[in-house]
């Protein structure tokens, strides 16, 4: 059986390293720390599921999010966003852009597993 495909989103390398660790038993993770980056890998690799920060210098989570979803390539691979904001303040948002889910940071490894394996079901 084929391996799913995770891309991780986040201009924080540390954090993009962490979290390709903690997911490279499960699927193969591809890293991307910008947009420009995403983009090319989502539409070359065909992601399972993509964990995209918020907060990103040249185009932010929610933006990308949006145009993902409006890419035909793209548009069926659910979205995780994560950010440090609180989820009550923009989880709504997250969901208007077509996000699968939104994590808040700080989140603990147990629960971003959790919701990555949901999103991945939801691919299926």
């Amino acid at each position: 059986m084929e391996r799913r495909i995770l891309l991780v989103v986040d201009d924080e390398a540390q954090l993009g390293q962490m979290l390709s660790e903690t997911f490279a038993s499960r699927y193969d993770v591809l890293v991307a720390e910008s947009a420009e980056q995403a983009i090319n890998k989502a539409v070359l690799d065909h992601p399972h599921c993509i964990l995209m920060d918020v907060m990103m210098p040249e185009m932010g989570g929610f933006l990308l999010c949006e145009l993902f979803k409006s890419i035909t390539q793209t548009k069926s691979i659910p979205i995780i966003l994560m950010s440090a904001k609180p989820r009550e303040l923009v989880s709504s948002v997250a969901k208007e852009m077509g996000a699968f889910d939104y994590i808040e940071k700080p989140f603990s490894m147990e629960e971003i597993v959790k919701v990555v394996e949901a999103a991945m079901e939801h691919a299926a």
